[in-house]
């Protein structure tokens, strides 16, 4: 995930679901407006969290994700965790990555990647 000149990279790790409370709305909005400034944007969805990688969903969060998507944000989701949730990965949205090794991979994004890191 590269970034414009003088912009930063923000990775927002979620873990929530998306409908378990505002924060993960918070986060996406928060995330749009770093984009409206040029900022890189990257998600690494875990837990409860997958369930923005669902194709078809339709609530605020999932829309919000969506457009982020579509915009060049990035995202990878755990397939352990899509597993766990009985999400199969041929109902990932287009523009998640799924990884078989989350945790060097969030590792990997959070020491190289990321600039600033928002855990939800």
């Amino acid at each position: 995930m590269t970034g414009n000149e003088g912009s930063i990279r923000i990775g927002f790790v979620l873990t929530k679901a998306p409908l378990e409370s505002g924060l993960v709305e918070t986060a996406l909005r928060t995330a749009a407006a770093a984009r409206g400034r040029g900022d890189a944007v990257g998600f690494f969805l875990l837990s409860d969290g997958i369930w923005l990688a669902k194709k078809g969903a339709r609530n605020t969060a999932a829309d919000l994700f969506a457009r982020l998507i579509a915009g060049g944000a990035r995202a990878m989701a755990s397939r352990d965790h899509l597993l766990a949730a009985g999400i199969a990965e041929g109902d990932v949205m287009e523009g998640v990555e799924v990884t078989n090794k989350p945790y060097p991979s969030l590792v990997e994004h959070v020491m190289a990647l990321w600039d600033r890191v928002v855990v939800v």
